[in-house]
């Protein structure tokens, strides 16, 4: 089986990156507890669907016929997940940088991990907002939340928010992008992910990202908010 050391500090194309990724997702699921693996999550599985698998779905979002696209993930605490080396004509017309940055984050409810052990162990629940945890017996409770409106799209907004706010706190190398793979907290519909696109654009978030790429996996929705212009 692949090892996050067969990803680490190692340049390779965009592509043949993407189809390793998917590899070791496969090897995972074929694991005999590979699908307790996914659902609690242990080192390698946790950096394979919050570091790897985001970096897949922004580099075929961005590998074209105009910019090819090489890609070198860093397991460490270097302030960026992996480094980008494009080539090619938008490179060359300079609507792309020869070297460039990812930092990828997620936003989640609080209890998402909750949830997810209540499916691996009971076999469901009534998602994130309905749970608690009993202090003394541990035991965790699962009850019904009904959602008003676009109640649950705001409350992926704000964590979108607040997720890009703290990490522009944070000094990172020129000519990075930033990467957020959103986990909504019911099932988001076009519509739904329209609602919390354009209340991004409502917010005018001022940034230093050359730009943030969002991805929502369940819907496979994207957006992409491009870096403010000066003056």
């Amino acid at each position: 089986m692949l090892t996050l050391a067969d990803f680490d500090d190692r340049l390779m194309d965009g592509f043949t990156f993407c189809k390793k990724v998917y590899k070791l997702l496969d090897e995972v699921c074929a694991d005999e507890d590979g699908v307790k693996r996914l659902w609690l999550r242990d080192r390698l599985t946790k950096k394979l669907i919050e570091e790897l698998l985001p970096l897949t779905h922004y580099v075929r979002s961005r590998y074209t016929e105009g910019r090819q696209i090489r890609i070198r993930w860093v397991d460490g605490n270097q302030a960026y997940d992996a480094e980008i080396l494009s080539k090619g004509l938008f490179v060359k017309e300079n609507l792309n940088k020869a070297r460039s940055f990812v930092e990828v984050t997620g936003v989640m409810h609080v209890n998402e991990h909750l949830c997810r052990r209540l499916l691996y162990e009971r076999g469901g629940s009534f998602g994130v907002r309905g749970i608690s945890v009993d202090r003394k017996t541990k035991k965790i409770t699962s009850e019904p939340h009904v959602y008003l409106g676009h109640e649950a799209d705001d409350n992926l907004l704000s964590g979108i928010l607040d997720a890009i706010a703290k990490k522009i706190a944070i000094a990172y190398p020129g000519n990075t992008v930033l990467v957020v793979q959103c986990h909504p907290e019911r099932l988001t519909l076009e519509g739904d992910w329209r609602h919390v696109v354009d209340g991004l654009h409502r917010a005018h978030v001022d940034h230093q990202f050359d730009e943030i790429f969002l991805y929502e996996p369940a819907g496979r929705h994207t957006a992409t908010l491009s870096r403010p212009r000066e003056g």
